[in-house]
């Protein structure tokens, strides 16, 4: 086996032994009754610390793109994104772990959004690493940019 590929079962296999529990919290998170001023949810994660937690919030987010409230830090002291023998492991730095990690995250992500029920979904929702320009759309996954996200929720 191909060590990108081989990387790629151990994230997948780390990320759904962590299924039930992200399920559960999501869920959670997303019936709380927000103001009428958030208008989308911005999921970011920030893999330099993929190995020692689970870098995942969520921010409810105005039509400015300011935070409305506070965020929420998914799976705290609990969990990692990628256990640190994955992660760290020298045989995979030819692969660029990070990057692929990133989009293994972002599509697990993707797939829990699509889990919700519709009646859950009230706000478009986009993941993003941390600070990034460039976001994807959990519902359809489709790269949009961050002038592309407030023209939506103000159109």
């Amino acid at each position: 086996m191909e060590l990108k590929q081989e990387f790629i079962q151990g994230v997948k296999k780390h990320l759904g032994s962590l299924d039930a529990v992200f399920d559960s919290e999501l869920e959670q998170v997303i019936k709380k009754i927000y103001p009428d001023t958030v208008r989308f949810f911005l999921f970011e994660y920030d893999s330099p610390v993929f190995s020692e937690e689970f870098s995942v919030s969520i921010w409810p987010t105005d039509i400015k793109g300011h935070v409305v409230g506070d965020g929420h830090w998914f799976l705290e002291g609990k969990a990692v994104v990628v256990p640190p023998e994955i992660y760290e492991a020298e045989k995979y730095s030819e692969i660029e772990p990070w990057e692929t990690a990133s989009e293994l995250l972002e599509e697990w992500l993707i797939a829990k959004w699509a889990g919700i029920s519709k009646v859950q979904r009230t706000r478009p929702a986009y993941i993003g690493h941390h600070d990034s320009f460039f976001k994807r759309e959990l519902l359809s996954g489709k790269q949009v940019n961050w002038d592309e996200i407030l023209e939506r929720v103000n159109g």
